[in-house]
Protein backbone atom coordinates (compact mmCIF):
# COMPACT_ATOMS: atom_id res chain seq x y z
CA UNK A 1 0.00 0.00 0.00
CA UNK A 2 1.26 3.31 -1.14
CA UNK A 3 0.74 6.56 0.53
CA UNK A 4 -0.09 9.21 -2.10
CA UNK A 5 -0.25 12.99 -0.97
CA UNK A 6 -1.25 15.45 -3.06
CA UNK A 7 -0.18 19.24 -3.32
CA UNK A 8 -3.04 20.51 -1.10
CA UNK A 9 -2.48 18.34 1.58
CA UNK A 10 1.33 18.76 1.45
CA UNK A 11 0.93 22.54 1.68
CA UNK A 12 -1.49 21.88 4.74
CA UNK A 13 1.35 19.76 6.31
CA UNK A 14 4.54 21.73 5.39
CA UNK A 15 2.07 24.93 7.11
CA UNK A 16 1.80 23.20 10.17
CA UNK A 17 5.43 22.16 10.24
CA UNK A 18 6.42 25.38 9.94
CA UNK A 19 3.90 27.21 12.13
CA UNK A 20 4.90 24.67 14.88
CA UNK A 21 8.64 25.31 14.77
CA UNK A 22 7.97 29.22 13.54
CA UNK A 23 6.05 28.88 17.71
CA UNK A 24 8.83 27.06 19.52
CA UNK A 25 11.02 30.11 17.79
CA UNK A 26 9.32 32.92 18.52
CA UNK A 27 8.02 32.72 22.43
CA UNK A 28 7.72 36.08 23.43
CA UNK A 29 8.57 37.75 20.15
CA UNK A 30 5.90 40.19 18.60
CA UNK A 31 5.57 37.73 15.66
CA UNK A 32 4.22 35.83 18.47
CA UNK A 33 0.49 36.81 17.80
CA UNK A 34 0.47 35.53 13.92
CA UNK A 35 1.38 32.10 15.25
CA UNK A 36 -1.16 29.02 16.42
CA UNK A 37 -1.86 29.22 20.16
CA UNK A 38 -2.52 25.39 19.98
CA UNK A 39 -1.86 22.09 17.74
CA UNK A 40 -4.64 19.42 18.09
CA UNK A 41 -4.39 15.67 16.97
CA UNK A 42 -7.62 13.91 16.75
CA UNK A 43 -9.15 10.93 16.11
CA UNK A 44 -12.04 10.05 13.87
CA UNK A 45 -14.71 13.00 13.39
CA UNK A 46 -15.56 13.00 9.80
CA UNK A 47 -12.73 14.84 8.57
CA UNK A 48 -10.31 11.85 8.58
CA UNK A 49 -9.33 8.79 11.08
CA UNK A 50 -6.33 10.92 12.06
CA UNK A 51 -6.23 14.61 11.87
CA UNK A 52 -3.48 17.23 12.25
CA UNK A 53 -4.35 20.82 13.05
CA UNK A 54 -3.31 24.42 14.58
CA UNK A 55 -5.01 26.96 15.08
CA UNK A 56 -5.85 30.29 17.55
CA UNK A 57 -7.94 30.40 20.83
CA UNK A 58 -9.85 33.43 21.13
CA UNK A 59 -12.55 35.84 23.49
CA UNK A 60 -10.47 34.62 26.72
CA UNK A 61 -9.88 30.80 25.63
CA UNK A 62 -14.16 30.21 24.99
CA UNK A 63 -13.58 30.18 20.96
CA UNK A 64 -11.27 28.05 19.11
CA UNK A 65 -10.37 28.09 15.04
CA UNK A 66 -7.88 26.02 13.07
CA UNK A 67 -6.98 24.65 9.92
CA UNK A 68 -6.45 20.66 9.60
CA UNK A 69 -4.99 18.04 7.69
CA UNK A 70 -7.01 14.49 8.07
CA UNK A 71 -6.13 11.15 6.38
CA UNK A 72 -8.34 7.91 6.06
CA UNK A 73 -6.13 4.64 5.31
CA UNK A 74 -7.64 2.38 2.69
CA UNK A 75 -8.12 -0.49 4.96
CA UNK A 76 -10.61 1.35 7.03
CA UNK A 77 -12.02 3.03 4.22
CA UNK A 78 -11.34 1.05 0.19
CA UNK A 79 -9.84 4.19 -0.87
CA UNK A 80 -6.81 6.59 0.54
CA UNK A 81 -8.62 9.78 1.53
CA UNK A 82 -7.28 13.53 2.24
CA UNK A 83 -9.11 15.77 3.95
CA UNK A 84 -8.45 20.07 4.57
CA UNK A 85 -10.59 21.08 7.20
CA UNK A 86 -11.64 24.24 9.23
CA UNK A 87 -12.79 23.45 12.93
CA UNK A 88 -14.07 26.09 15.12
CA UNK A 89 -15.25 25.15 18.82
CA UNK A 90 -16.85 26.96 21.10
CA UNK A 91 -17.07 26.51 24.49
CA UNK A 92 -19.82 26.99 27.34
CA UNK A 93 -19.09 29.34 29.98
CA UNK A 94 -20.28 27.03 32.39
CA UNK A 95 -17.47 24.73 33.56
CA UNK A 96 -16.01 22.38 36.97
CA UNK A 97 -13.37 23.22 37.89
CA UNK A 98 -11.16 20.99 40.58
CA UNK A 99 -7.23 21.35 41.09
CA UNK A 100 -5.46 21.86 37.90
CA UNK A 101 -8.67 21.07 35.59
CA UNK A 102 -11.60 22.51 34.31
CA UNK A 103 -14.63 20.20 32.72
CA UNK A 104 -16.47 21.92 29.98
CA UNK A 105 -19.10 21.74 27.64
CA UNK A 106 -18.55 22.59 23.29
CA UNK A 107 -20.26 22.81 20.37
CA UNK A 108 -18.10 22.64 16.92
CA UNK A 109 -18.34 23.29 13.66
CA UNK A 110 -16.30 22.35 10.83
CA UNK A 111 -16.24 22.56 7.15
CA UNK A 112 -13.88 19.95 5.53
CA UNK A 113 -12.92 18.97 1.81
CA UNK A 114 -11.96 15.54 0.76
CA UNK A 115 -9.30 16.68 -1.90
CA UNK A 116 -8.67 12.95 -3.63
CA UNK A 117 -10.73 11.60 -5.99
CA UNK A 118 -13.20 9.68 -3.98
CA UNK A 119 -15.74 12.77 -4.25
CA UNK A 120 -16.91 15.36 -6.63
CA UNK A 121 -16.87 18.87 -6.22
CA UNK A 122 -18.67 20.01 -9.65
CA UNK A 123 -20.47 16.96 -10.75
CA UNK A 124 -19.99 15.69 -14.38
CA UNK A 125 -22.51 16.66 -16.98
CA UNK A 126 -23.94 12.59 -17.03
CA UNK A 127 -25.92 13.88 -14.12
CA UNK A 128 -29.27 15.64 -14.16
CA UNK A 129 -28.65 18.92 -13.23
CA UNK A 130 -30.14 20.26 -9.17
CA UNK A 131 -30.55 16.21 -8.65
CA UNK A 132 -27.48 15.30 -7.12
CA UNK A 133 -25.30 17.41 -5.07
CA UNK A 134 -21.80 17.91 -4.54
CA UNK A 135 -20.20 15.16 -1.85
CA UNK A 136 -16.39 17.08 -1.77
CA UNK A 137 -17.53 19.16 1.35
CA UNK A 138 -18.99 17.98 4.52
CA UNK A 139 -19.78 19.72 7.31
CA UNK A 140 -19.44 17.99 10.55
CA UNK A 141 -21.10 18.90 13.61
CA UNK A 142 -20.15 17.70 17.27
CA UNK A 143 -21.23 18.01 20.86
CA UNK A 144 -18.86 17.55 23.59
CA UNK A 145 -17.26 17.79 27.06
CA UNK A 146 -13.76 19.30 26.99
CA UNK A 147 -11.03 18.28 30.17
CA UNK A 148 -7.85 21.46 30.49
CA UNK A 149 -5.29 20.51 32.64
CA UNK A 150 -3.55 23.46 33.38
CA UNK A 151 0.29 23.68 34.05
CA UNK A 152 3.11 25.68 35.80
CA UNK A 153 5.56 25.44 32.67
CA UNK A 154 5.83 29.06 30.65
CA UNK A 155 5.50 27.39 27.16
CA UNK A 156 2.95 24.91 27.53
CA UNK A 157 -0.52 26.66 29.26
CA UNK A 158 -2.96 23.84 29.10
CA UNK A 159 -3.55 20.57 27.66
CA UNK A 160 -6.85 19.71 26.47
CA UNK A 161 -8.65 16.23 26.37
CA UNK A 162 -12.00 16.15 24.24
CA UNK A 163 -14.33 13.55 23.36
CA UNK A 164 -16.90 14.83 20.67
CA UNK A 165 -20.59 13.10 19.76
CA UNK A 166 -20.08 13.98 15.96
CA UNK A 167 -22.47 13.95 13.07
CA UNK A 168 -22.60 16.11 9.70
CA UNK A 169 -25.15 18.60 8.59
CA UNK A 170 -24.96 16.06 5.23
CA UNK A 171 -26.19 13.65 6.82
CA UNK A 172 -28.77 15.13 8.80
CA UNK A 173 -30.36 16.70 5.83
CA UNK A 174 -30.36 13.51 3.96
CA UNK A 175 -31.98 12.14 6.58
CA UNK A 176 -34.71 14.47 6.60
CA UNK A 177 -35.73 14.23 2.67
CA UNK A 178 -35.47 10.18 3.17
CA UNK A 179 -37.73 10.68 6.15
CA UNK A 180 -35.87 6.75 7.13
CA UNK A 181 -35.49 6.20 10.84
CA UNK A 182 -33.37 2.82 10.04
CA UNK A 183 -30.61 5.60 9.24
CA UNK A 184 -30.32 7.28 12.78
CA UNK A 185 -28.20 4.67 13.96
CA UNK A 186 -25.15 5.45 11.69
CA UNK A 187 -25.55 9.25 11.52
CA UNK A 188 -23.25 9.32 14.82
CA UNK A 189 -19.47 8.84 15.76
CA UNK A 190 -17.17 9.77 18.62
CA UNK A 191 -14.16 11.73 18.20
CA UNK A 192 -11.25 11.74 20.77
CA UNK A 193 -8.86 14.73 20.78
CA UNK A 194 -5.81 15.85 22.27
CA UNK A 195 -4.91 19.77 22.34
CA UNK A 196 -1.81 21.35 23.67
CA UNK A 197 -1.97 25.26 23.88
CA UNK A 198 1.11 27.69 23.89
Amino acid sequence: MRLRVGRIELIVVIFLIISLAANIYAQEKPIEKFLPDFYRVQFAGYTGLFTISAGKQLFNNRYSAGIGYGYTPYFIAHAEIHTVSIKQILYSRKKIDFKDNTITPSLALSVALETGNNSTLILPDKFPKNYYRTNSITFPLAIGLTCRHYTDNKKLKFVEFSIEGCTTANYLLLLVYSRNPANYTKLFSIALSLTAYY
